[in-house]
């Protein structure tokens, strides 16, 4: 659908406008906003249908959730907002791996000292649920961070991306870090988000485009 509503009858499609389009692929809907093109938007629909295995995609929901992210964030005019919108369809990718089974032995092990500390039959339930969280946030510590996870992803793809994997390293943690300064403060340098949009919207859709096509073409 172009435009959105088609009342009244005829709709008058004017190709410089602004578009908004709906792709729909039961059960799955992708809505997109944009500026290029009508003909050539088009284009690359064909070209994404044309793809041997298009249900693929539709059943990689984090796929599908970064995508739409993405599509987010080609409205947004904000350029604050938009660094919130395209690291989050970065993270929307990644999949946090436990750390190495050396660190993660130490963490039982302050786990273990922890718990030996208490006595629950003593604790008021306040203080039982904050111990219980504290507990939970050592546990979760066997888990690489996000930061640390994003990174990892941004090395991977690099070749992707263009850059080489430790220019990748650098970008990405300079854009994670403007997100995590605009969520604690809502203030950032107006230099930093630029830069921070600028190499996001060159990295996050040609990630896209690399994980849709190979998701399209299982080996």
């Amino acid at each position: 659908h172009l435009d959105g509503s088609v009342e009244p009858i005829p709709a008058i499609i004017i190709p410089e406008h602004l578009r908004i389009i709906e792709i729909s692929v039961s059960p799955m809907r992708i809505e997109a906003i944009t500026t290029i093109p009508v003909t050539k938007f088009l284009n690359h629909i064909v070209e994404a249908l044309a793809l041997p295995k298009l249900e693929k995609i539709v059943e990689d929901e984090k796929l599908l959730l970064a995508i739409n992210l993405y599509s987010s964030s080609l409205w947004e005019s904000n350029q604050r907002t938009k660094v919130i919108w395209l690291t989050t369809a970065l993270e929307a990718l990644i999949k946090p791996k436990k750390v190495n089974k050396i660190v993660s032995k130490q963490i039982d092990n302050l786990i273990e000292e922890f718990d030996s500390t208490r006595e629950k039959a003593k604790e008021e339930d306040e203080l039982r649920r904050t111990l219980d969280r504290t507990r939970n946030r050592l546990l979760g510590l066997k888990k690489e961070s996000i930061s640390e996870t994003l990174r990892n992803f941004a090395i991977t793809h690099s070749m992707v991306i263009g850059e080489t994997a430790e220019e990748a390293r650098k970008n990405i943690n300079s854009a994670y870090r403007v997100r995590s300064t605009l969520l604690h403060s809502g203030y950032a340098e107006k230099n930093d988000i630029d830069n921070a949009v600028a190499w996001l919207s060159k990295a996050v859709p040609a990630i896209l485009d690399f994980l849709t096509t190979e998701a399209s073409n299982p080996s």
